[in-house]
């Protein structure tokens, strides 16, 4: 039994050394563990506030701290966060990104529109994503399986689900409404905006066509949504107002326009009508990484995953504010319908 173990772990260690990973092992970890508390830096969209502490208010910061938990760390003495968050306003997600790095964390934990503004930064220490539209395309990672660069975590299969996200708001929306994809204008060096081209070649797919709506400023949303309207635009595709979701809601719906969100909301307050993977689970499966790295392990080795949680949600208190009747189709599929 001795000799067996002994060959097992001389066969463990040797395949680390090969392909260039961290032995894991009881030595190691507690070293992990031990020390002054590691720290961690998170990068959100919204409010620090909701991003602060122990016992963050943000849905997504406590299914990480929860993942942090299971993984055996303990908040305070072997690890802190701190936050840095963009107000729901694109213009801030650089300056954001580059007070992060003068901070020198020891890994950084971030939300989608900040991997291309650490990219440009010349980020030199451990990033896992929590939802990247296309890692690979944006010249995040060399590819999924071998990221081999500082970033890795999970993708959000933002512009994968866009023909589906569109086919579930034609059908809320049939002829002779028209339809529009909602854009806000400032997100596109972000990378999460969603391709125009890909939006158009959807909707050419359902034998509809898809206007462009572009709004730079927040202010000007209410008249472009009324102009909208007038123009027999009832269902637009949202791309961008991260941070800002409630408001564009309500503004929506005052206008008598449903929109269809590539996330979903953070409370059920401001839920209306999503397809998207479950961003909680996303940063729940972030503390893995986070647990990864902490341990010694290099971002570069650990593969970008896809999230396999996809919900449709719909809040009939909307819809029904909107005058508009739910097919019996789309609820049966709904993972949640709000009443």
């Amino acid at each position: 039994m001795t000799t067996r173990r002994r060959v097992l772990m001389r066969g463990t260690a040797v395949a680390c050394a090969v392909l260039g990973l961290p032995l894991r092992g009881a030595a190691q970890e507690p070293a992990a563990r031990t020390g002054p508390p590691h720290r961690i830096g998170i990068l959100g969209i919204g409010r620090s506030a909701e991003h602060t502490g122990p016992q963050p208010s943000h849905p997504s910061l406590a299914a990480f701290m929860r993942g942090m938990a299971e993984a055996g760390w303990r908040y305070g003495t072997q690890f802190t966060t701190f936050t840095r968050g963009n107000e729901g306003r694109a213009a801030l997600t650089d300056p954001m990104a580059q007070e992060m790095l003068r901070e020198a964390p020891d890994v950084i934990v971030r939300a989608g529109p900040f991997a291309l503004p650490l990219k440009r930064a010349g980020v030199r220490v451990p990033v896992v994503i929590c939802g990247s539209p296309d890692p690979v395309g944006q010249g995040l990672v060399q590819s999924l399986a071998a990221p081999g660069t500082m970033f890795t975590g999970l993708s959000n299969l933002i512009v994968e689900l866009v023909p589906k996200r569109l086919e579930i708001l034609a059908e809320l929306c049939p002829p002779p409404a028209r339809l529009a994809l909602l854009r806000e204008l400032g997100h596109e060096a972000t990378g999460v905006t969603q391709p125009l081209a890909l939006v158009q070649a959807a909707a050419r797919s359902l034998g509809r066509e898809i206007e462009l709506l572009d709004v730079a400023e927040h202010d000007e949303l209410p008249q472009k949504l009324r102009d909208a309207r007038r123009r027999g635009i009832t269902g637009m595709l949202v791309a961008g107002f991260l941070g800002q979701r409630h408001l564009v809601d309500e503004m929506a719906t005052q206008a008598g326009i449903a929109l269809m969100w590539a996330f979903r909301a953070t409370t059920p307050t401001q839920e209306a009508i999503s397809y998207s993977v479950d961003f909680a689970a996303v940063w729940h499966r972030a503390a893995h990484y986070v647990d990864r790295i902490l341990c010694g392990a290099h971002p570069g080795t650990l593969p970008i995953e896809q999230p396999t949680k996809i919900d449709l949600v719909i809040d009939l208190r909307t819809t029904a504010r909107l005058g508009i009747q739910v097919p019996q189709s789309l609820l049966l599929r709904a993972a949640r319908v709000i009443e």
